[in-house]
């Protein structure tokens, strides 16, 4: 009930929400005018709202409303080509009630399935300024922090002892008197990759966090080709708009490049950056530099500020250098396993975890042994011990969900 109440009230304000003149001007604008096709139905013509099940397991993410679909109908996703492919696909596995969708009174409903979109009004061309996100992103932030207090309140339902943030360490687990210990190791972020300067450069993870707030001209390295890259750089390019919006010219970073060594940025995402998210790179004054690896950071003597990249080519290996005075970089993570390593040698399987049956689905080879046991050899000393996070995907939050749950499910 939290998350419906939550989720309501999310709903009111972005139903309300004027902060944008330009989107405010272009969907009443559309909802006035209108496609001749739908001359006759009245336009939402207002910020569109997320839709679905409010103790969903699934959030679909769109980008924002379309302005004869959406903007039209009052339901994301609602009334356009988009829409008409989704619905049929979430019910033909259940998701959804009809395969159809075309107005707020259809009867739709979902099951397991949030939609929204970061964006709540129709932008003109498709293409919401950075301004415009970073006026809608408390909105998605607060609809996917209800959905998350949901599945909290539900395990804890369920008997689970839930407690964040609490940190943990070896006597802390050994003082519960387990016979099951799970780790999801998680990751520190990697910079040891570089040949010298690694404590000059700030992460993609303090960017984020909000830890630094790099400015002047500022060089971004991506080379894991993933979301994380690109999620910084947007993030800085949002905060530019902010600080020139206030007049904070001491606050606001100069130049932004992306480097990256593969062909492409964003070259390891699902799918290939499209030609909307292209532009809005361009449109904000990126500089993409790709075919190119940052082998070093130097200091510039005399300029405690200033700092000096070296990038290598990849195919002739020249090397060039360029002055900038903040380096971000993405390299992907390393694991933080020194509690799994300080509970190994207590453990009955000594930590063991096979991989293969982890990938599957499979039982773990001390379950099958016998079920009231907690070693391979049917004994009861010790913990059994696993280490999640590591086998189907790179360390993080949702990679450790899935393994957690495919080993648990056998218990």
């Amino acid at each position: 009930m939290e998350g419906r109440r939550l989720l309501l009230a999310v709903h009111d304000g972005v139903v309300e929400c004027r902060a944008c003149p330009r989107l405010v001007e272009w969907r009443e604008q559309v909802a006035i005018q209108k496609r001749a096709a739908y001359l006759d139905q009245d336009y939402w013509g207002r910020p569109v709202p997320g839709f679905g099940d409010p103790e969903a397991r699934i959030l679909v993410v769109g980008l924002a409303p379309a302005a004869h679909g959406a903007n039209r109908t009052g339901r994301v996703f609602t009334g356009d080509r988009s829409g008409d492919f989704l619905f049929a696909a979430l019910h033909r596995v259940g998701l959804a009630n009809q395969p159809e969708a075309v107005g707020l009174d259809d009867g739709l409903s979902l099951t397991d399935v949030f939609i929204t979109a970061p964006v709540r009004c129709a932008p003109p061309a498709n293409k919401p300024t950075p301004d415009e996100r970073a006026a809608c992103r408390p909105f998605f932030q607060r609809e996917v922090a209800a959905l998350v207090d949901w599945l909290v309140a539900e395990v804890a339902h369920a008997g689970v002892d839930v407690r964040l943030p609490t940190p943990v360490d070896v006597d802390a687990v050994l003082a519960e008197s387990p016979d099951v210990v799970v780790v999801a190791t998680g990751g520190w972020p990697d910079t040891c990759f570089l040949e010298s300067g690694a404590d000059l450069v700030a992460t993609s993870w303090d960017v984020l966090g909000g830890l630094v707030r790099p400015t002047g001209r500022v060089l971004v390295y991506d080379d894991h080709g993933a979301e994380r890259g690109l999620a910084a750089v947007e993030h800085l390019v949002e905060e530019r708009a902010g600080y020139q919006a206030e007049q904070r010219a001491d606050r606001q970073v100069s130049t932004l490049e992306l480097v990256t060594p593969d062909r492409h940025v964003g070259y390891d995402l699902a799918t290939p950056l499209g030609p909307a998210y292209l532009r809005i790179l361009y449109g904000s004054g990126v500089v993409m530099i790709s075919d190119h690896r940052l082998v070093r950071v130097e200091s510039v003597e005399g300029d405690g500020s200033a700092l000096r990249a070296v990038l290598r080519n990849e195919y002739t290996g020249d090397e060039v250098v360029h002055a900038v005075d903040a380096v971000v970089v993405e390299h992907g993570v390393v694991p933080d396993e020194h509690l799994y390593l300080s509970l190994r040698d207590g453990s009955a399987n000594a930590g063991v975890v096979d991989l293969v049956a982890l990938a599957a689905g499979d039982s773990q080879p001390a379950f099958r042994v016998n079920p009231g046991s907690t070693s391979d050899s049917g004994s009861t000393d010790g913990y059994l011990l696993y280490r999640v996070g590591d086998c189907v995907a790179s360390r993080d939050v949702a990679s450790a969900l899935l393994e957690a749950r495919r080993l648990l499910q056998h218990l």
